[in-house]
């Protein structure tokens, strides 16, 4: 069994769906695997959907109407473009049943005054319901037997928290629940929704969730390999926007993308990587555009003795330095300090410590005002905004040393300020704050040092 995920470009059109359905059957059913395939919604539609329920909690009528108006619209043209008019008739019932839905969804919204995580999810989980039944539709015309499996309801648990436990019983449930397709000997197209999560999906996975539901199907089936469809060809050895010569990468280890993902990569949502980890299930990131590429295989273990492979980057972040006296020779300083950030759920990137100081990122400045009034109290506090972090990654670091020494000689001979320098323990990431308009120059020229020489 393969389990194939397709992000929002992929099925972007008409005829890109008729793509995918192509990539499906080649892919898997005509080789004897049956292939599970989940859709995210098509592109442009989360955001339609998501105008639509600001809309409406502000009581803006005409334009919720005109939100409606376009998601249809865009859902008719690719029905009509994938489907003769008898395979038309259930899709487009299916879409003003949803519609329908959407509205009274959006009235209750209107009426309360409050959006809730439950009544947000549900409004984004209509565009990957009507991708993946369009999908289903197209495949099955095509004469090939196809299920539309509606995650929605998927998960049943009274867990209160999104947290490791939670994710273990959806994973056997979604199992479950797919199986029963699967032995009638169908191809099972579901939805990248996975059901109601504590703290609401967005929240508590994020935007690119499901590649993680995908990652949950495979872990669950023991799928021999998940896939994962995108407009890129795999990963790169740096952003193509800003190294235009970046190179493909034919495979990259569990733990290397991670740090990737992590940092700013946006090709993988990072929180896909666990389950295959766990299941030592490998992923294959390939362009739906170009099916015949390799793209990049992600498994255990590489055999790599180059010293740095790839790099990523991450812009807006913000440097927070606290310093205290107080710290010296005491117990639970820095406990206090992070328990200011875990309150107001601000994420942290990189930690560097001295004896008297803590110096740390964050990348999502929300509540910085009220995190840096809490601080205050344990410190002297500068605060430095506008910095960029870059993620420098490679197998070989640990064999050959003076990898360190050549990537800050580099910055410094080309006037790069570097402020924070961070290595993990697995040896295999350094990562360092720089000036933000100082970024694209640095990958440049350390792309250029260690890749392309």
């Amino acid at each position: 069994m393969f389990a194939l995920k397709f992000g929002g470009t992929s099925v972007g059109s008409g005829e890109a769906i008729l793509q995918v359905a192509d990539i499906v059957i080649q892919r898997g059913f005509d080789k004897g695997a049956q292939p599970v395939v989940v859709t995210s919604a098509m592109a442009g539609a989360t955001d339609r959907l998501l105008e639509a329920l600001q809309s409406a909690f502000q009581g803006q009528k005409n334009k919720v109407k005109e939100s409606i108006i376009l998601l249809r619209r865009q859902h008719v043209e690719a029905i009509e473009k994938t489907l003769s008019v008898k395979y038309q008739e259930p899709v487009l019932a299916y879409l003003d049943e949803q519609i329908k839905y959407l509205e009274n969804l959006l009235f209750a919204i209107h009426i309360i005054g409050e959006i809730s995580p439950a009544s947000h999810d549900a409004v984004c989980a209509i565009g990957e319901k009507l991708s993946s039944r369009i999908l289903t539709a197209v495949l099955e015309e095509r004469g090939y037997p196809a299920a539309h499996a509606d995650l929605a309801e998927a998960v049943q648990t009274k867990e209160k928290e999104a947290n490791g436990a939670f994710f273990e019983i959806a994973r056997q449930q979604i199992g479950k629940l797919i199986s029963v397709h699967l032995k009638n000997k169908k191809i099972v197209v579901a939805t990248g929704f996975l059901g109601k999560i504590p703290g609401g999906i967005l929240k508590s996975v994020g935007r690119g969730y499901s590649d993680f539901t995908t990652a949950l199907i495979g872990a669950a089936l023991k799928a021999r390999e998940i896939q994962i469809w995108k407009e890129v060809d795999g990963i790169l050895t740096a952003d193509p926007r800003i190294v235009p010569n970046a190179k493909l990468l034919k495979d990259i280890s569990y733990e290397a993308a991670a740090e990737l993902a992590y940092f700013g990569a946006k090709v993988i949502h990072p929180k896909t990587i666990w389950p295959a980890i766990k299941f030592k299930i490998p992923v294959r990131i390939l362009n739906t555009f170009k099916p015949k590429n390799p793209g990049t295989l992600m498994v255990e273990k590489i055999k790599d003795d180059v010293p740095v492979r790839t790099f990523s980057n991450k812009k807006g972040v913000t440097l927070i330095n606290i310093t205290s006296y107080r710290m010296l020779m005491a117990y639970g300083f820095l406990a206090k300090i992070f328990a200011i950030f875990e309150k107001y759920q601000a994420s942290v990137d990189i930690v560097s410590t001295s004896e008297v100081s803590v110096s740390l990122t964050i990348s999502d400045a929300t509540n910085l005002k009220f995190i840096l009034a809490e601080l205050k109290e344990l410190g002297t506090v500068e605060v430095r905004k506008d910095k960029a972090i870059i993620c420098i990654v490679g197998h070989g670091m640990k064999n050959q040393p003076g990898i360190a020494g050549r990537i800050f000689s580099l910055l410094g001979k080309n006037k790069i300020s570097v402020e924070v320098i961070s290595q993990g323990a697995s040896e295999i990431n350094i990562s360092c704050v720089i000036n933000e308009k100082d970024m694209i120059k640095a990958i440049q020229l350390l792309h250029a040092e260690f890749v392309e020489k």
